[in-house]
């Protein structure tokens, strides 16, 4: 279930990242794109019925040679999933919510080519797991 809730939050923020319009899976993106990958996760909660509620990051990668285009699209996911209030939900598991660990940050420039910026940034999502 932990892959349908990362498949959900990238459906989500490629809902937000307008003018890209898709986002790979991974640590780096293409020249002009966008990349998620789920990092590193832990449970908060155990309850009787065996469910439990978790915190997962999520690493969200962007590369464009346009460094406004970059900045603006990370900067509208990231505040389009954290202003959410209505989280998407199946009978086996619910998001609760969707924060800004890291907001979108320099990581490098690459210097052949199109001189790509590279930002990075990580959202931390939590939700809950059903029992059986």
């Amino acid at each position: 279930m932990f892959d349908q809730v990362f498949a959900k939050v990238k459906e989500l923020a490629e809902s937000y990242a307008t003018p890209y319009t898709s986002i790979a899976n991974g640590a780096m993106p293409t020249e002009n794109g966008l990349a998620m990958y789920p990092g590193p996760g832990y449970q908060t909660e155990q309850y009787l019925d065996r469910g439990a509620e978790y915190s997962a990051s999520i690493v969200l990668n962007g590369k464009h040679s346009n460094l406004k285009t970059l900045l603006t699209a990370l900067s509208s996911i990231h505040t389009g999933l954290t202003r959410m209030t209505d989280y998407p939900k199946t009978d086996d598991w619910q998001i609760l919510s969707i924060e800004t660990s890291t907001s979108p940050n320099y990581i490098g420039r690459e210097e052949s080519g199109s001189r790509q910026w590279l930002y990075g940034s990580i959202l931390t999502v939590r939700f809950y797991i059903k029992g059986v």
